[in-house]
């Protein structure tokens, strides 16, 4: 197999999150009486070839799941909080288009996580939070791709 260099992977990476990658923050309800929904920043690509998928897999961890589309065995390679952050930060040199959504993705992680249970997150963190995911969401539609 070839070995490519950090900026080789991390350009090659780059391109994939541009054309086939999704950036998210997942939002859930509460837990076990916890008052507040809770978040997670998950990172994806899915495409059709399981050998790109597992290259991913192997250069940055993560895991990864099939599923069919429109009767398509398709894959999916995932990472999720750190892993996600820390790749995202790797490849933001690189990205053409997601640039906005990798800036709210890494500003949503950089709030300092809590563990309140029941008695919530405080209204100043569970407003931060909250606000990251809706504006990710906002950029996530895709006839707002943003050149820069």
């Amino acid at each position: 197999m070839i070995e490519y260099s950090d900026e080789n992977k991390n350009a090659y990476c780059a391109g994939l999150i541009d054309g086939e990658g999704s950036i998210q923050i997942k939002k859930s309800k509460g837990y076990h009486g916890e008052i507040n929904p809770s978040y997670c920043l998950l990172l994806s690509v899915g495409n059709r070839y399981l050998s790109m998928c597992e290259w991913l897999k192997v250069n940055f961890g993560g895991s990864i799941t099939t599923y069919n589309h429109r009767d398509i065995p398709m894959y999916k390679w995932q990472i999720a909080s750190n892993q996600a952050a820390n790749f995202l930060s790797r490849i933001q040199p690189y990205i053409v288009c997601k640039t906005p959504q990798i800036a709210v993705a890494l500003r949503f992680h950089s709030i300092p996580p809590t563990k309140y249970c029941k008695g919530g997150t405080p209204l100043d963190k569970q407003s931060e939070r909250e606000d990251c995911w809706r504006e990710l969401k906002r950029l996530h539609k895709p006839w707002r791709v943003i050149f820069r």
